[in-house]
């Protein structure tokens, strides 16, 4: 268990790094946003949200 555990812990650190060194060339071709950067729930987590606020006001 101990051996799975800590080569599942290895190909996770080699993923990032090669995700991080994938941005990193792709970060000086990238243009930079034209405006503010917003991130807003779809309507799956707007209705997630009213279902949440409807179950603690009960």
């Amino acid at each position: 268990m101990r051996g799975t555990r800590q080569k599942s812990r290895e190909a996770r650190r080699v993923r990032r790094l090669e995700r991080e060194r994938r941005l990193a060339e792709l970060l000086p071709h990238t243009p930079p946003a034209a405006g503010p950067v917003v991130l807003r729930a779809g309507w799956g987590g707007r209705a997630a949200g009213a279902a949440f606020a409807a179950g603690m006001l009960l």
